[in-house]
């Protein structure tokens, strides 16, 4: 599979983390341009490392198929540097390490799609947004993945993912009671969109 909507790159943008004692959150893989140099790494919350810069994670993370996205999964326990930003819930670390070492133990890169600061609004594209926008947030809620496989539904679809983020299109992480929304966990069909908004696959 080669992503190719904006839905598709997002499910290999984020990595569900989990940290020893259990606790859960999700990963995004961004490209920061140093002097002309691509620098890969991996965001999350500082909370999500438990405040522990030195924090060992298991990462889940997708391996290549002839340089392709495949359905296959490998989830690594990984002990690495997390870099705090001074005053806000945000840390990173630099990826390269942890690819090396899953392509030591599986001889397979691992595959991603990473965003980068060309999707950074600028003050001036933030002021002219409405008052209400559509959002689309993608991730591991309470630490929730698809791990059943799941194949699309629709007509001449032969997609078959499993273990991928969810897909909230409904705005429904603001709820206290997360069973009260169904279609975060997975239970209901999730449509996932283009990036014209129009549905590409819908998983039941």
């Amino acid at each position: 599979m080669k992503p190719v909507s904006m839905s598709e790159q997002m499910l290999y943008n984020t990595v569900r983390l989990e940290s020893l004692d259990g606790s859960c959150g999700t990963g995004f893989f961004f490209n920061f341009n140093l002097d002309n140099k691509i620098v890969p790494v991996l965001i999350t919350n500082k909370h999500v490392v438990n405040y522990n810069q030195n924090e060992t994670m298991k990462f889940l993370l997708h391996l290549t198929n002839n340089d392709e996205a495949s359905q296959e999964n490998f989830e690594v326990t990984f002990s690495t540097n997390w870099l705090f930003h001074p005053t806000q819930d945000v840390c990173f670390c630099f990826v390269n390490p942890l690819f090396e070492e899953v392509k030591k133990l599986t001889g397979k890169r691992v595959y991603y799609v990473a965003t980068d600061e060309t999707l950074i609004y600028s003050e001036e594209k933030l002021k002219s947004l409405s008052s209400l926008e559509p959002v689309v947030m993608v991730g591991y809620p309470n630490g929730q993945v698809q791990t059943v496989p799941r194949r699309c539904r629709m007509d001449n679809c032969c997609r078959n993912l499993s273990r991928i983020p969810i897909f909230d299109i409904l705005g429904c992480f603001n709820l206290p009671n997360w069973e009260s929304c169904p279609d975060t966990f997975g239970i209901m069909p999730i449509p996932v969109g283009d990036q014209h908004g129009f549905t590409v696959c819908a998983f039941d």
